[in-house]
């Protein structure tokens, strides 16, 4: 922006110098050559023009040179060699300036003598007779509008004279009529009786009864009253009918015309006192001669700084634009001229054209990384949709891409993934690894054990290759969790061996219970000897068989579980029920609850399966006690329910014996906690939260020793029980 104003600036100021400069030359050659029909005045006009070109001329050829050297200082593209070029093209403008000032100075001293001839001697007194002349025609002038405006005011009454507003506003508008500064009326002691607007400058030492007592010319109704300090003419003339009054006139004159007149007397003194001193008037001419070639000096030296600035603008713009492009910025251009046909054009030309191929590539180029980073977006959101998890491999076995899914599976965070070795997250895959790369194959995979937090998971791990046949290549690494599967795959397994077991079992226990209820009635009066062992043998055989019995129930209700029917139902007061029934078969067992602070708690269950899912609990969490009676002899279970995102979260905590680390394998069947229990009651409880869309979460009890069960029963917006 501040270039932009210097040089519309430079635009307007320069053709207005080389107005002046031309208009004065013009003016001064014209003035010398034509001295007899001259006008004093339009010669010292067109010397203030010489002047003030010299001045603009100067101006010019500072401010360019204080531009130059702050490029310098600030090292600024092209401002050495700008200032070398410079000043070559001002040495070749000065020297022939130079020669011609010289040659002048030496031809005009040939010529001075003819300056002082008659002719000149007569010009000049005919100039002194014109401004005599014209200073005469000047005091007639203010003379006779003195006398008008006197006559004027003359016509006036005493009483106009006594009002001082009428008078002033009559004198403002004589004043306006006639062309005076300043008008006033006085009395015969100077003192002012009225004045118009503009008298600033009164005098106020004027005594009109000294002035017309010691006036020259007696018959002359004014006296003028010299006033060279503020260039007026001033005069004084009594006002005729009104005694001891007088009007006070003056008219501002041009302080040039001033001069002039006076320069042209000087000038007819000077010329005398010239011719008589032609020696001293030869060095003064001589010193007219060498301002004038000043100035051309000044031209030629700023023309040469014009001509190098037009040649090495174009090379500093190169410059500045080449630096503009080695910090990044492709998007400078220079501007030419398309009609210029020279080197320096075609250079800028081919500049322009480097530099727009640049920019156009480097846009090519960002397009085609913002398609690649599309494309890496899109497949980012592709694997997030991925169930399953996806660690994306480099040559150096290093994780550098991870999707959601991975993330869940390993519950951690990407940012302690990329960047570290898949080995270290998975050690038994160097083995597969290797053995791809040695055998070239484009996958494997294994199933690997993973521990995350403190829970086991099975993991199968793909290891597919981006080039197989390449040994530096990355690779993809895909994780499906099947703990789940294994878990159900588990327990379909034992639910068909269930069903076995309780079939091929359950036939011979009737038999053998009947054949021991039979051998104790029959024999128990006729053995008179050990008869305490034959009852405690046949009772051993009886309650075993109960137990083998109940166990075979159990494994039938595992096998054969019923699908849950829906109704509307009301957990709390399911729960109710069940703790009454555990308390009567428990009565030594403390069960508390906050079942008094909630009050709605409606669902669709199937009561029969929750209330059994309760049952188990208490069951298995009376076992745990009575294991714990050593540290805890009175048993204790604390149930809570509450409503957390619209889920009703349902707690059994104990101060049982609490569970083991690999607390997750207690849900699956036939693994117990406790040494009575069979394995499947936790197992029945996991199967019914699944059939109602539920869950099951087993922990230790924070505060104290013991165990927490959470069933979570999620609803639906209604406040119902989402149907399996």
């Amino acid at each position: 922006m501040m270039s932009l104003s210097i040089n519309s600036l430079k635009r307007t100021f320069i053709p207005f110098t080389f107005f002046f400069c031309f208009s004065s030359a013009i003016g001064i050659f014209y003035s010398i050559h034509n001295t007899a029909d001259s006008n004093p005045l339009t010669v010292w006009i067109f010397l203030f023009f010489g002047l003030l070109s010299f001045l603009l001329l100067l101006f010019l050829i500072l401010f360019e040179l204080s531009r130059l050297f702050l490029n310098i200082r600030k090292n600024t593209a092209g401002s050495k060699l700008r200032s070398k070029i410079i000043g070559v093209f001002a040495t070749i403008a000065i020297m022939p300036v130079l020669i011609v000032a010289i040659l002048a100075v030496i031809f005009f001293e040939r010529g001075i003598e003819a300056w002082f001839s008659k002719r000149v001697q007569t010009a000049l007194e005919k100039s002194a007779a014109i401004a005599d002349n014209y200073a005469e025609e000047i005091k007639k002038k203010v003379e006779g509008d003195a006398l008008f405006i006197s006559l004027k005011l003359s016509n006036y009454s005493s009483a106009n004279f006594n009002n001082r507003l009428q008078l002033n506003h009559a004198l403002n508008n004589l004043a306006i009529e006639r062309g005076a500064n300043e008008l006033a009326v006085i009395n015969l002691n100077g003192n002012i009786i009225s004045a118009s607007k503009n008298s600033f400058f009164l005098p106020n030492n004027i005594s009109p009864s000294n002035i017309f007592a010691s006036r020259k010319d007696k018959s002359s109704p004014l006296v003028f009253i010299n006033d060279n300090k503020n260039n007026n003419l001033s005069v004084i003339t009594p006002i005729v009918g009104h005694f001891g009054l007088y009007l006070y006139f003056s008219r501002y004159l041009d302080p040039v015309m001033i001069y002039n007149l006076k320069s042209v007397k000087k000038a007819v003194n000077d010329y005398s006192a010239a011719k008589k001193n032609s020696d001293e008037s030869k060095i003064t001419f001589t010193m007219v001669f060498l301002s004038v070639a000043l100035i051309l000096l000044l031209l030629a030296v700023w023309l040469g700084m014009a001509f190098a600035n037009s040649l090495i603008d174009p090379i500093s713009s190169l410059i500045s634009a080449s630096e503009s492009v080695s910090a990044g910025n492709l998007k400078v251009r220079i501007s030419s001229h398309k009609k210029k046909t020279d080197e320096i054009s075609s250079l800028i030309y081919s500049f322009n054209k480097m530099v727009k191929q640049l920019y156009d590539q480097r846009k090519d180029l960002v397009t085609a990384n913002e398609q690649i980073d599309n494309r890496r977006r899109f497949t980012e959101s592709v694997l997030t949709g991925v169930k399953s998890g996806v660690l994306g491999i480099d040559a150096e076995d290093r994780v550098f891409l991870v999707n959601k899914s991975a993330l869940e599976l390993l519950e951690n965070d990407a940012s302690n993934l990329i960047g570290f070795r898949i080995f270290d997250l998975f050690p038994s895959l160097i083995k597969v690894v290797e053995d791809v790369r040695e055998l070239k194959l484009s996958f494997g995979e294994e199933q690997i054990d993973y521990f995350v937090k403190g829970k086991k998971k099975k993991f199968i791990v793909r290891v597919s290759f981006e080039n197989y046949k390449s040994l530096n290549s990355g690779y993809v690494v895909t994780i499906e969790n099947i703990t789940e599967l294994i878990k159900i795959q588990r327990a379909a397994a034992w639910s068909d061996i269930a069903k076995r077991i309780a079939h091929e079992i359950k036939n011979p226990l009737t038999p053998i219970q009947l054949s021991a209820d039979r051998l104790k009635h029959k024999y128990l009066n006729k053995i008179s000897e050990e008869k305490n062992v034959f009852i405690s043998c046949i009772d051993t055989i009886i309650r075993q068989v109960s137990t083998i019995h109940r166990m075979v129930n159990e494994f039938s209700t595992f096998a054969e579980m019923p699908r849950p029917i829906f109704q509307k139902i009301s957990l709390k007061q399911i729960i109710i029920g069940s703790i009454g029934m555990n308390k009567l078969a428990n009565q030594k067992l403390l069960i508390t609850s906050n079942l008094d602070k909630i009050k709605n708690t409606t669902l669709k269950a199937d009561p029969n399966l929750i209330n059994q899912a309760l049952n188990n609990l208490f069951k298995n969490s009376i076992n745990a006690i009575n294991e714990n009676k050593k540290i805890n002899k009175a048993g204790k279970i604390h149930i809570e329910l509450n409503k957390k995102n619209a889920s009703y979260l349902l707690d059994f905590i104990d101060n049982g014996t609490g569970f083991p680390d690999n607390k997750e394998y207690l849900l699956e069947p036939y693994i117990s906690r406790s040494k009575k229990g069979s394995g499947i009651g936790l197992a029945v409880v996991k199967k019914i939260m699944e059939d109602h869309k539920g869950s099951i979460e087993l922990s230790n009890n924070p505060k104290v020793q013991g165990a927490r069960v959470r069933l979570i029963f999620p609803l639906n917006k209604k406040n119902e029980q989402i149907k399996a």
